[in-house]
């Protein structure tokens, strides 16, 4: 990885992003995206500091850091407190989160996936959570710093508590969804869902469930997401009509 030797700050300390993917389907490709939460270093920012905890803003490295157990709950931080902060610093204006930073996330990531997603193996009765990092340098321009397979669920902190659950939630929710089984299921149960191949192949006729999980690739429709309105739109991306089998 390429170091940001110009990063946006938060209150003067560095900071990522950690964000969603649910992989419901690996072939052909569906995947949807989700917001979540902002992990900020414990230590204010110098670029010639020679300690780690300024630089690596990841859990798995704060929680190390001496200060950690005092500062734990400022250290992860909900998107709307980073704008908010990021516009009394006078960087952004207010809905600058869901106006420009989320579409080029999206963007972003869509672009990586359609580049790799070949290389994606189908396993049949899977799917797949990933949490994936973004980092923004001083002219809010963002990065992707690496995709998570294992993401942490961990619910340490107020925010966490918050933002975890319902990410796992909305994944299975999404996920029997596309599988046409409802949330709370029936007599066939879940166990049944690797291998009653015959109820799996049939189309959902479930609504569509609530959360917060976007449609970014849906390659049985064709389908691409795009910020530009009426482009590579085969259908809504919120009440698509698919093919429900999960591999």
């Amino acid at each position: 990885q390429e170091y940001i030797m110009r990063p946006l700050l938060l209150s003067g300390c560095k900071f990522d992003l950690r964000m969603y993917l649910c992989v419901v389907r690996a072939s052909p490709l569906l995947v949807y995206y989700r917001n979540g939460y902002v992990r900020r270093s414990v230590y204010s920012y110098d670029a010639q500091d020679s300690n780690l905890y300024v630089h690596l803003t990841n859990a798995a490295m704060q929680k190390k850091a001496p200060r950690y157990a005092e500062e734990m709950e400022n250290s992860i931080w909900r998107l709307q407190q980073m704008e908010e902060c990021l516009v009394e610093q006078g960087h952004v204006a207010h809905g600058w989160v869901d106006s420009k930073l989320v579409p080029d996330i999206m963007s972003m990531v869509t672009e990586v996936l359609q580049g790799c997603k070949h290389e994606i193996k189908p396993f049949y009765g899977s799917f797949n959570l990933i949490g994936f990092d973004v980092m923004l340098d001083d002219e809010l321009n963002p990065y992707l710093i690496e995709f998570n397979m294992n993401p942490a669920l961990a619910t340490s902190t107020s925010v966490l508590k918050a933002v975890i659950p319902q990410v796992v939630q909305e994944s299975l929710d999404l996920v029997l969804w596309a599988h046409g089984v409802p949330a709370t299921p029936g007599p066939r149960g879940i166990a049944q869902l690797s291998s009653d191949v015959e109820y799996c192949s049939k189309p959902s006729t479930l609504p569509f469930p609530n959360g917060q999980f976007k449609l970014l690739i849906d390659d049985a429709r064709g389908y691409v997401w795009s910020r530009s309105e009426g482009k590579e739109r085969s259908s809504s991306p919120r009440d698509p009509c698919l093919s429900p089998r999960i591999i």
